[in-house]
């Protein structure tokens, strides 16, 4: 008896090493129990061995109904060959489990079984020995499509009436205005199918506008929204701000002047003739500001051009910001003429100020040829007065020079008188003279033969230069 019962677990321990692979690998097929007949569903496919696998493989066989649509999962560092028809994926590295997705679109009537099966199904432990496992599947029942029902069954707000009525297929309320102290209200909503998943936002209430909004999820995840208007009244004590500044300001060319400070209310830009349009905006710098007012594409002519840009504080006070643009003449020139004084640079002088003239003026006022024939009548008056005097006085002082330093017998001032030798006048060079070297005896070392006196004459005969004068001849002794 004995000697039959070792021959039986002799033979069992064969069995079973020849049966069951030393690695133990295992593979299993998992996805949803029912799907709507055109949705996507996936299976997964988990492999592994206990001591580590470095390879699986897989014939993909679905059942009429079931369309493969990918293949996708591979562990860090393996290779895919998978498709539509087979997984195919191994590695260098041993991994102790993996996990391939199959997705698939089910079509079929409602109520039918679909299966997805796996064939050939092997594994690959890290000596390159090879286990074939048995052929998991995947049974998939067709459901009745979700409901799309999405809309409320009834609508209401704790307090107050919705206008208009509600109706399951209007979206829009309104509850009108609530005292300042409200500070939320309460929505209540049911949805049309009890599979539908209901929330609500904004019930929290701001001063002014709010819009509370219900939203109703149907089974199949479509969404409708319902909007509530609520309209929150100030604050009886408030006193809304006055601020109207700007926290910026750009124009589309150029620079402002001076550099930008919400406190300065004038600038100036300079564009070129070229520069035809300007556009300048704004941002407020209160945030309960009610905005600013910005200027589009401002035609430019050619001067001054005064923008405005202005900005409403949330009082309804406005608050104006002044931009002067200089566009240049076609030649480069340019006008600021009629730009505040704060905003000319100092080194650029101001234009002078002109007046018309009253008729009574023009009337009083002589006419300009009548004034020039005075001026050049009087002018020619003057200088006939005071070329006789110098005629006069020059000699006269000449003669008194000569006669203590020269001899008396000798007359070199033949052309003091300004006329040549044809006794033509020399406009040019009026009142030269020659003093001849013998004429006054040895000639001081500073005094050159042939010396030439030239003698400068003014409308005042004795407003001499007496640069001009050596120390021979002294206008200025007209004794």
């Amino acid at each position: 008896m004995k000697k039959i019962l070792l021959i039986t677990l002799t033979i069992a321990a064969l069995v079973a090493l020849v049966v069951i692979p030393a690695n133990a690998a295992s593979v299993s097929l998992s996805g949803p129990s029912s799907a709507e007949s055109g949705s996507e569903v996936t299976f997964a496919v988990t492999a592994g061995g206990s001591e580590g696998i470095t390879g699986f493989s897989a014939t993909i066989v679905p059942e009429s109904g079931l369309v493969v649509e990918s293949v996708s999962g591979c562990p860090s560092g393996w290779m895919s060959a998978s498709n539509t028809n087979a997984i195919s994926i191994a590695g260098s590295n041993s991994v102790t489990g993996i996990e391939v997705y199959i997705k698939c679109k089910v079509t079929g009537d409602v109520g039918a079984t679909k299966t997805l099966s796996l064939a050939n199904v092997k594994v690959s432990d890290a000596n390159a020995n090879d286990s074939t496992l048995g052929a998991p599947s995947k049974s998939i029942s067709i459901a009745a499509p979700k409901s799309g029902e999405n809309r409320l069954a009834s609508l209401s707000v704790a307090g107050y009436s919705l206008s208009p009525a509600f109706s399951e297929n209007t979206t829009s309320y309104s509850i009108g205005e609530v005292p300042y102290d409200v500070g939320s209200v309460t929505v209540n909503a049911t949805a049309k199918d009890s599979a539908a998943k209901v929330s609500t936002q904004g019930t929290a209430l701001a001063v002014g506008q709010n819009y509370v909004k219900v939203n109703v999820t149907a089974p199949n995840g479509s969404v409708k929204t319902y909007t509530i208007g609520v309209t929150r009244k100030q604050d009886p004590n408030y006193k809304p701000s006055t601020d109207g500044s700007v926290a910026e300001i750009a124009v589309s060319y150029g620079d402002l002047s001076p550099a930008f400070d919400s406190k300065i209310k004038e600038y100036v830009v300079y564009v070129p003739y070229e520069v035809e349009k300007m556009t300048v905006s704004g941002r407020a710098a209160a945030q309960l500001a009610k905005g600013v007012k910005n200027i589009e594409e401002q035609e430019l002519k050619v001067g001054i051009n005064e923008l405005v840009l202005q900005c409403t504080a949330e009082d309804d006070s406005v608050t104006d910001y002044t931009i002067y643009v200089v566009r240049m003449d076609e030649f480069g020139g340019k006008d600021t003429v009629g730009l505040p004084a704060s905003l000319i640079n100092a080194d650029k002088p101001e234009p002078e100020e002109t007046t018309e003239p009253s008729d009574d003026d023009k009337q009083a006022e002589p006419e300009k040829s009548e004034i020039n024939w005075l001026v050049t009548a009087g002018a020619g008056v003057l200088c006939l007065l005071i070329g006789g005097g110098a005629g006069f006085l020059i000699p006269k002082a000449i003669e008194k020079r000569r006669d203590s330093k020269v001899p008396n017998d000798t007359d070199y001032f033949d052309d003091y008188d300004g006329y040549d030798d044809d006794d033509e006048y020399d406009e040019d060079e009026p009142f030269n003279f020659e003093i001849p070297e013998d004429a006054i005896g040895p000639v001081p070392e500073q005094v050159e033969p042939e010396t030439k006196v030239k003698v400068k004459l003014h409308k005042n005969a004795d407003d001499f230069d007496e640069s001009l004068l050596d120390e021979y001849l002294d206008p200025t002794d007209t004794k």
